[in-house]
């Protein structure tokens, strides 16, 4: 069981502010500018979610560190300025966005079964807190090592449920880009689609992206 509880400062809207899958052309509770003029200081590509002010989070900072992350510094600069923590413990960090973006990110190189069905389900804890999610972006590049049995729980279990209960159907990854993982990958994906060939998994548009901005983005 996870000791989540919803982050009291999250921003609740009834609807989302802006039609998902198009860009927004102000940054959340700043003063307008004039179209396709960047703010001081702001990424010269504005995704598709709603700012934030939350601490900031350092990149590449010593190992065992609480603050360790595979997230790029550019990649940093927009989990600050667009999401907010919800969750973390050793194994992962769950952030939200207040366009109901989720990030799942693996903060480890091996994450036991136990721990991963935590991790995963404390997302859906999120989701249900922030009153939905419409797209999953799962950020796993400290992985160094592939669990078959926890890629088919999240696979045949978890994503049907979430696109039942919630309508999750949009989910983007990022990857080690080591060959043997993706092959694993692959060969993973073609085994449970072998074996559960009526699963709504296997219609959901899911993408491998390079950077949390492509995922972000599409």
């Amino acid at each position: 069981m996870s000791n989540f509880q919803p982050n009291p400062n999250f921003n609740n809207p009834n609807a989302l502010p802006n039609q998902f899958g198009q860009p927004i052309n102000q940054p959340f509770n700043q003063p307008q500018v004039q179209p396709n003029v960047q703010p001081f200081n702001q990424p010269q590509v504005q995704p598709n979610v709603q700012p934030f002010n939350q601490p900031q989070m350092q990149p590449n900072v010593q190992q065992n560190s609480a603050n360790v992350t595979t997230f790029s510094p550019q990649e940093v600069q927009l989990l600050n300025m667009y999401f907010r923590l919800q969750w973390e413990n050793n194994f992962g960090r769950i952030y939200a966005s207040q366009n109901r973006i989720l990030i799942c990110e693996i903060k480890s190189s091996y994450v036991p079964f136990e721990e991963f069905q935590i991790l995963i389900n404390t997302c859906e804890q999120v989701i249900a807190s922030i009153g939905g999610c419409v797209k999953f972006i799962f950020e796993k590049r400290a992985l160094r090592s592939f669990h078959q049995p926890s890629m088919e729980w999240y696979y045949t279990v978890w994503k049907p449920k979430m696109y039942q209960q919630y309508g999750l159907g949009i989910h983007r990854k990022l990857f080690p880009q080591e060959k043997w993982f993706l092959k694993c990958i692959e060969a993973g994906r073609h085994e449970i689609r072998t074996k559960f060939p009526t699963s709504i998994a296997n219609s959901l548009d899911v993408r491998v992206c390079m950077t949390l901005e492509e995922a972000m983005n599409t």
